[in-house]
């Protein structure tokens, strides 16, 4: 993040010396110091395979230098800094929330049997064993309430920030904190078939696998960056070039 950082703030930089010197020597020090990391991100994911909406941005940043936009070149810098800094932030936001949640969770279960409690992993939890979750412990299952009060925070579940009161016959879920009562649960699903195991596994997807529309702008940008080269090509051959410049007067005139 620090990097991607970097290259917005030289960016940045470049085009106010710019207006400040009144010459285009920061432009190209912009260049050198943002749009040249900027490239060698897209070629990376071109290496591996990964085409996206990124190299049409690339393709962007060198025809601008090489047309002497430079102006438009540091937007263009700018917008993908941004976008990657946008992108690695919220990665890093889900990170940090799985990693909450994994912790949340006690590694093993009070299991009540004739012979007393006895510690239980939470993937050998069978549905109707009957569990203890003790004052200011998370509940290890989805399950009913048998025997006991107290009251539950459900708000890592259902965000309100409220304690649920729960008594014989009330539904608690995995995950959320007891308060100080002792309640005696029977579990009614497996710990990975929970609600919050559900909640885990969507946050482990959305750090793998890439938002829909982000799917089709990749996908678009695949199709699209050669067609733009193609046509920039063409229109650059003499044919295609002077009957380009007819159809420009007809219309002129």
């Amino acid at each position: 993040m620090f990097y991607t950082l970097f290259v917005i703030g030289s960016t940045l930089l470049s085009i106010l010396l710019h207006y400040i010197l009144d010459s285009n020597i920061p432009y190209f020090i912009g260049f050198i110091l943002g749009g040249v990391p900027m490239i060698y991100l897209v070629l990376q994911k071109l290496c591996n395979k990964n085409f996206g909406a990124d190299s049409l941005a690339a393709i962007g940043i060198m025809s601008g230098m090489i047309l002497g936009q430079y102006l438009a070149t540091s937007i263009i810098i700018l917008m993908l800094a941004t976008g990657i800094l946008i992108e690695k932030r919220a990665y890093q936001k889900a990170s940090s929330v799985l990693a909450a949640l994994a912790k949340r969770m006690p590694e093993y279960a009070h299991l009540s049997t004739p012979d007393g409690i006895k510690p239980l992993s939470l993937d050998k939890i069978k549905v109707g064993d009957i569990l203890i979750v003790m004052p200011f412990e998370a509940c290890p299952v989805d399950g009913l309430v048998i025997q006991g009060n107290s009251k539950m925070d459900e708000s890592y579940l259902t965000g309100e920030p409220y304690q649920i009161s729960k008594a014989q016959g009330s539904l608690v879920y995995a995950g959320t904190l007891n308060g100080a009562g002792t309640l005696h649960i029977q579990a009614q699903k497996k710990a990975h078939d929970s609600r919050y195991e559900r909640i885990v596994d969507v946050l482990k997807k959305s750090q793998t696998e890439k938002p829909k529309f982000r799917r089709i702008a990749d996908q678009i940008g695949t199709w699209f960056s050669p067609f733009a080269l193609l046509f920039a090509l063409l229109v650059k051959m003499p044919p295609v070039f002077w009957l380009s410049y007819l159809v420009q007067l007809l219309v002129h005139y």
